[in-house]
This record gives structure tokens, C-alpha cells and sequence, in this order.
């Protein structure tokens, strides 16, 4: 191969290299930490606020996705399938008024107190999380008591 060709491709193979250590030095810094207890729990209320089952099913453990299932099918056949734009155009559930403050965490259980107003009327809550391999989820069923 003559030595312009090499040099050529040598370079070509150096940009390439480059190229793609830069890709994924991005992406590596575009991963996102997953979220604590109290951020969990505010997603899963946006994500109710929002009538956006799929992410509410996916912010919920295990052990819950039953209930949330069971709710959903009685509520007139509502699953994550179904598109629920229009209604959530009518809809508007406002939860800026909360606040989420993460009351106890371990290893594997949280529970965070969400407070302030819903609709216009006041609430205290604790919710229950459970740490399911490294992400939180919320489980109702999962408070002392439940």
C-alpha cells in the first residue's frame, strides 16, 4: 500500500476513534442518576396528574402492579394502551402545591410524607417506597401497619 494511501486511512481510523470515545464520553454524562425516594414519589404524582399510566406502572413495585392493574380495569378498561390525551386536556390536576419530604430510608424501604393541597383540599400522606434492584418504587402496601 503506498504511504499516502496509509496515512490516508491511519487518519481516517484516528478521526473514527475519536468519533466514537466522544459519543460515548456523551452519553455516559447524559445518564441519569436514578431517582431518591421524594423524587420518586413527586414523579409518580406528575405521572398520575398527568394520566400517564404507563409511567405510573413503571414507578410502582411489584408487588402493587396488581392493584394498580385491577384499579385501572374497573375504572371502565383503562390501561397503559390506551390513549388518554383528550381526557387529560380536560383534566387538570394541579400537584405544584405538594411537597415531598422523605420522612425514613434504608437499604431497601422509604417512606416519604407528601403534604399540602390537592384540589383545593389538604392532604398528609405517607407513602411507602420499596428499593427494587437500585430503583425506587412507590408500594403503598409496604407501610408499617399495611
Amino acid at each position: 500500500m503506498p504511504l499516502a494511501v496509509r496515512n490516508k486511512t491511519t487518519k481516517r481510523v484516528k478521526v473514527s476513534v475519536s468519533l466514537w470515545f466522544s459519543i460515548v464520553i456523551v452519553l455516559a454524562g447524559c445518564a441519569t442518576e436514578p431517582l431518591g425516594p421524594a423524587d420518586t414519589t413527586k414523579a409518580w404524582f406528575d405521572a398520575i396528574a398527568q394520566l400517564n399510566l404507563a409511567r405510573v406502572k413503571e414507578l410502582t413495585c411489584t408487588s402493587d402492579i396488581q392493584a394498580v392493574e385491577t384499579a385501572l380495569a374497573s375504572s371502565g378498561g383503562l390501561g397503559s394502551e390506551v390513549d388518554l390525551s383528550e381526557l387529560n386536556a380536560q383534566l387538570e390536576v394541579d400537584v405544584s402545591d405538594l411537597t415531598f419530604e422523605q420522612q425514613s430510608a434504608g437499604d431497601e424501604a422509604a417512606v416519604v410524607r407528601v403534604a399540602g393541597n390537592l384540589g383545593g383540599q389538604p392532604i398528609e400522606q405517607e407513602i411507602g417506597l420499596l428499593n427494587e434492584d437500585g430503583v425506587w418504587k412507590v408500594c403503598t402496601s409496604s407501610l408499617p401497619g399495611e
